[in-house]
């Protein structure tokens, strides 16, 4: 539903899908009387109004069913009769699976106590999502403007989008964690995505893969002072070193953009964006 409501809210907030309606409207205006031409524009801009319901209303039932939250699995429910009408098999699937009764577990509010919340990795990667489709069109628009290739459908398979954030996210907490190394801080562990790497009490490193994380797009890492010597400005170095290091591969991709022209690679500078 969140992947949903990100493919809604792009095409319902994209600044140029009236133009391209139009232009392929202009296009067959020999067989379109004017009349109509009009009638189909204004069709058009309700159905963006639309997407973005749809959109936020899918947002609010996936985020809920996400977080596996009481409210959440109704959200859900509603979210599965929409796609009934829009995507039957999401529809049916999303039925089947929130309508089963839920089992008993009288432990599960301890359970719920001490997990984690998910919220802020959802929000941030949705938006970051948003912003991308959001801006797509701008960016082709600079990359033709390059000499770039340009491909004909004007579209960011939603795969390289799920890539980028966990590559992005990576560099961010690798940021944090050289800068917390060079202090002399001890690494506990650290979380990128699904992906996560934590120190026991033996001192020993262990592996963990969540694939239900893929979606949070965020990550984290845990340090622990070595001594009390400058930790107040030890801790602001570490959380300002993500932030940089951020920025650091935002302008190397940049940078990378600008020199793919003329280049054997100039097909994948979708990449380095």
């Amino acid at each position: 539903m969140l992947l949903e409501a990100g493919a809604f809210l792009s095409t319902g907030l994209s600044p140029d899908l009236m133009n391209e309606v139009t232009a392929v409207l202009n296009e067959i205006g020999s067989v379109l009387p004017k009349d109509q031409f009009d009638a189909v524009l204004a069709l058009v801009a309700v159905m963006q109004k639309v997407m973005i319901v749809l959109g936020a209303v899918f947002a609010f039932a996936g985020f809920g069913a996400f977080q596996g939250r009481g409210w959440g699995r109704w959200a859900a429910i509603g979210g599965s009769i929409v796609n009934l009408l829009i995507f039957l098999p999401a529809g049916v699937a999303g039925l089947w699976a929130y309508l089963k009764p839920l089992p008993a577990d009288p432990e599960q509010p301890e359970r719920d106590a001490l997990r984690p919340e998910p919220a802020s990795h959802i929000v941030i990667f949705v938006a970051s999502i948003l912003v991308v489709l959001y801006l797509r069109s701008y960016l082709t628009e600079f990359a033709r403007g390059l000499g770039l290739p340009v491909r004909a459908d004007d579209s960011l398979p939603i795969e390289w989008l799920i890539v980028g954030q966990l590559g992005f996210t990576l560099f961010h907490e690798l940021g944090h964690l050289v800068l917390a190394w060079a202090v002399g801080f001890r690494i506990q562990a650290m979380n990128v995505g699904p992906v996560a790497v934590s120190r026991n009490t033996s001192g020993d490193w262990r592996f963990g893969f969540d694939p239900s994380k893929t979606l949070m797009g965020g990550g984290y890492l845990q340090s622990v002072p070595g001594s009390t010597k400058d930790l107040r400005m030890n801790w602001i170095l570490i959380v300002i070193a993500g932030p940089l290091a951020s920025l650091f591969v935002g302008l190397i991709g940049f940078l990378g953009l600008i020199n793919l022209a003329g280049t054997a690679y100039a097909g994948y500078w979708y990449i380095a964006v």
